[in-house]
């Protein structure tokens, strides 16, 4: 399960990659990155797919500028270091 903080956390720090279906797609939306970490540091998980393949994903809820909705759809890895 995860939860809003540490995504939030995540993006904040920097520690996302995104891949360039997502700027294909962001580039098509005109949408901006930063439109979209406003999104995810206002938003809240909608939903959790944890068996999703390859990776977890979530729904993220938030607003990318004054009254402008947007879904962030997240596939969330975890790094075994060990």
């Amino acid at each position: 399960m995860f939860d809003i903080e540490s995504i939030q956390a995540m993006f904040s720090k920097g520690a996302v990659e995104s891949t360039q279906h997502f700027h294909d797609r962001i580039k098509a939306r005109e949408i901006k990155y930063a439109d979209v970490r406003r999104a995810i540091a206002s938003g809240e998980i909608i939903e959790q797919v944890l068996d999703d393949s390859p990776n977890p994903s979530v729904l993220i809820l938030g607003f990318c500028r004054e009254n402008v909705p947007c879904i962030s759809l997240l596939a969330l890895m975890t790094i075994n270091y060990g």
